[in-house]
């Protein structure tokens, strides 16, 4: 039994998961994967010149492991995941551990992109551990990857912005990641995170929950506003009436301002429209006077 299998059987499965990601890698597994393979190039094996040949399917789980957990800028490259073995790679060396990783991707009958004319076997073992996580809970205010991970924790995935590979779309495999995020975050249950949580005090858990809060809150402030009617039907007179009333914040919210360009505009109008007999109320509000 490979040390694959011996991953599978710790964590109670019997076969290999539709993805990589839904095994749950722990942070001693993959540092006992990563030993594997940096040894690996020192076994010799006279009935085969590859000498990841046995140990293919752990390639392919090493890349996946790789990309969620260590990736952070850079073209994606056989090169970058050998170079985290810290072994000198010679060509030959990266030619062996791609094949071979190639070949377990198909033993294992995971997810398969093509593209471009041809297979994109590299891209899809990356996406078979999910999202890259330095990415997700470490890029910069404002970044591509900062508005993403807002956009996920409110529902909203996009891969366009993101240099992903041309194949990111596609996959129902980070599809799958991301709606398993969103389900760990918002029950705020770490154990339904899509990787590993030893606890609640898992750094990518704490980001993840700490910014679904400033969303929640940055959307209340977004939409400071609601609008509700009641109806009273006069059978006597055979008449509807309608009252309206609007609540929110007293003051407008300074994210409200400047989402909707306002932050240097002293007033502005409020209306309300009648559809049918036109009945329109104008009202200059100054954006820091109480309306309720």
């Amino acid at each position: 039994m490979g040390y694959f299998e011996t991953i599978l059987t710790a964590h109670n499965l019997e076969k290999c998961p539709e993805y990589l990601w839904q095994i749950r890698v722990t942070a001693e597994e993959y540092a006992n994967l990563k030993q594997l393979l940096a040894r690996q190039i020192h076994i010799y094996n006279r009935n085969c010149s590859n000498r990841f040949i046995t140990v293919r399917k752990e390639c392919v789980l090493y890349i996946a492991e790789f990309w969620r957990r260590e990736y952070h800028e850079g073209p994606h490259s056989v090169q970058m995941i050998l170079d985290s073995l810290g072994i000198y790679v010679t060509l030959e060396l990266r030619d062996e551990f791609y094949e071979s990783a190639q070949r377990g991707l198909k033993a294992l009958d995971l997810e398969l992109f093509e593209g471009n004319g041809g297979r994109r076997y590299l891209d899809s073992m990356l996406y078979q551990g999910g999202l890259p996580m330095k990415l997700v809970t470490g890029s910069e205010n404002g970044g591509v990857w900062d508005r993403f991970t807002r956009g996920l924790v409110n529902r909203k995935v996009d891969f366009e912005e993101l240099n992903l590979g041309i194949v990111a779309s596609q996959s129902k495999c980070l599809k799958d990641y991301c709606n398993q995020l969103i389900i760990g975050v918002e029950s705020a249950q770490f154990m339904l995170m899509p990787f590993y949580c030893q606890n609640e005090q898992d750094v990518w858990y704490i980001y993840l929950q700490e910014l679904a809060k400033q969303e929640k809150i940055r959307h209340r402030q977004i939409h400071p506003y609601s609008l509700g009617w009641e109806f009273r039907i006069d059978t006597v007179e055979k008449k509807i009436y309608s009252k309206y009333v609007v609540e929110g914040y007293q003051n407008l919210p300074e994210a409200f301002l400047i989402e909707n360009r306002l932050a240097h505009v002293p007033f502005f109008l409020f209306k309300s429209e009648r559809t049918g007999k036109q009945l329109t109320h104008s009202i200059m509000l100054k954006t820091s006077v109480a309306i309720r």
